[in-house]
């Protein structure tokens, strides 16, 4: 009877240092699917005043939601209007100040090209092996992985046919003559992208060998570009160039990917009771 009771024991007790093997290893793997992440990435925002109201949702959602990130780095205008104390205090940023130029006669809307320029030159303000761009008017609805924006190791973008691109046609142009090549895919389809300081580096060297010129706003002056776009510029030389460097995917194939955590507004909208509460109960939930 003891032999039995004994027997019944050890099988008790082999059952419970497999449960435990088994919880260990769901948690090792857990860990390099999540956390051992060979990059280090930052969250890069571009704002200024008008913004701010929003970039405090985004902040917060960024603390509650964001896993595996390095560092969040900010910059914003350097017009006197500072990043008020109640967004700085939700948690660790690395903020920047930039002045905006002035008084060039062929551009309309300097500071919206200026913010698009910032991004272009990332890396003057982090040494990150890459940069996931975030609009302060953009917020974070459920945990975000480093992992979650890559598809069999790589990182996504995700294109669409300019013929489907509706009012985002107007890119073209200022895309085309900029790369010097006839781009068949509009590249900021939906919002989410993700620089890497490899495609910076070539992407830094193509336009000095094409223009000459180091900086990206020099070649806009020189060139006297009125318009243009950062992610569709970007986004073209990867596939044109650098295609195996991401996953490419097409617009049609992205359901399921990173880009459906994010809420995109537009803060030219104006943030209302109805946007602040509906941004409220996102941050609401308990994790």
């Amino acid at each position: 009877m003891a032999k039995h009771k004994n027997n019944i024991n050890i099988i008790l007790f082999l059952s419970l240092i497999g449960l435990l093997l088994i919880c260990i290893y769901k948690i090792e793997t857990q860990k390099e699917n999540y956390q051992d992440i060979e990059d280090t990435v930052d969250i890069f925002i571009k704002t200024y005043k008008g913004d701010f109201v929003w970039l405090e949702y985004l902040i917060r959602s960024i603390k509650k939601f964001a896993k595996g990130f390095r560092d969040v780095v900010i910059v914003s205008d350097d017009d006197g209007n500072l990043i008020p104390d109640n967004i700085k205090s939700i948690m660790p940023l690395k903020i920047f100040y930039e002045k905006v130029p002035t008084n060039i006669n062929f551009m309309d809307k300097i500071g919206y090209n200026w913010q698009q320029y910032i991004k272009l030159n990332w890396m003057k303000y982090s040494d990150a092996d890459a940069i996931f761009i975030l609009d302060s008017d953009n917020m974070l609805t459920k945990p975000i992985y480093v992992n979650d924006i890559k598809t069999n190791g790589k990182y996504n973008w995700i294109y669409r046919n300019w013929h489907e691109a509706g009012e985002a046609q107007t890119w073209k142009d200022s895309t085309d003559y900029i790369l010097g090549i006839d781009t068949k895919y509009e590249a900021m389809a939906v919002s989410g992208f993700l620089f890497t300081k490899n495609t910076t580096i070539q992407f830094k060297k193509y336009l000095k060998e094409k223009y000459n010129k180091d900086d990206f706003w020099d070649i806009i002056i020189d060139k006297k570009i009125p318009k243009f776009s950062e992610f569709n510029i970007y986004g073209n030389f990867i596939y044109s160039f650098y295609k195996n460097d991401y996953n490419i995917i097409m617009h049609s194939e992205s359901n399921n990917l990173i880009n459906k955590t994010l809420l995109q507004s537009w803060s030219w909208g104006g943030l209302n009771d109805e946007e602040k509460m509906k941004r409220e109960k996102i941050l609401s939930i308990y994790l």
